[in-house]
């Protein structure tokens, strides 16, 4: 199916719900998609940057998201607002892109890059949060595969957030000990 080009006056003009336009998509016309594309092309985007604050990145898991509204779009509950279905692949999508550069998440500057500097070993690398005990690891994946924030962290795990926050400093120093340790053996 190729897109077809519509104008910007077009885009403004048109009234349909986005489930109608869903409807005409699967339906087989192509300019229905392009219109949902243009309705929630900043937000998705918007979404995505202020997630993985990596503009490179997030425009690769921007145009994978959209990628799988287009394939998928069948599989659409036209019982449910078109919006949550879009935000859900794409807050799995970021998921997917953090469980996948999961070690790249550790902020560089809460890890001491002079633990490695002598060697020819990337401190990231050395960096597994599979070495950490509960509730270390699952703080951290929370935190830095899930990409949620430490009051999400807090609601979901029953804690107060000044305990999350502990968590997560007394984590980052077992991990710096860690590279210290591994430092001392090469």
């Amino acid at each position: 199916m190729e897109l077809e080009r519509i104008t910007n006056k077009e885009i403004l003009m048109n009234n349909s719900t986005d489930e109608q336009l869903v409807i005409q998509l699967i339906k087989g016309q192509a300019s229905a998609f392009e219109l949902l594309y243009f309705r929630y092309e900043k937000k998705i985007m918007g979404y995505t940057y202020s997630k993985i604050k990596n503009l490179e990145a997030s425009e690769e898991v921007f145009q994978g998201i959209w990628e799988k509204v287009y394939k998928s779009i069948h599989k659409f509950d036209s019982s449910l607002k078109f919006s949550s279905w879009l935000f859900t692949i794409s807050s799995n999508s970021i998921n997917d892109y953090f469980r996948k550069n999961s070690k790249v998440m550790l902020e560089l500057d809460k890890v001491p890059y002079e633990a490695h500097k002598d060697t020819n070993i990337d401190p990231l690398e050395a960096i597994d949060i599979n070495d950490l005990k509960s509730p270390y690891k699952e703080v951290f994946n929370y935190k830095y595969i899930e990409g949620l924030t430490t009051k999400e962290i807090s609601v979901k795990m029953s804690l107060s957030d000044s305990n999350v926050r502990k968590i997560l400093s007394r984590g980052r120093n077992i991990l710096r000990s860690k590279l210290e340790e591994d430092k001392n053996e090469l």
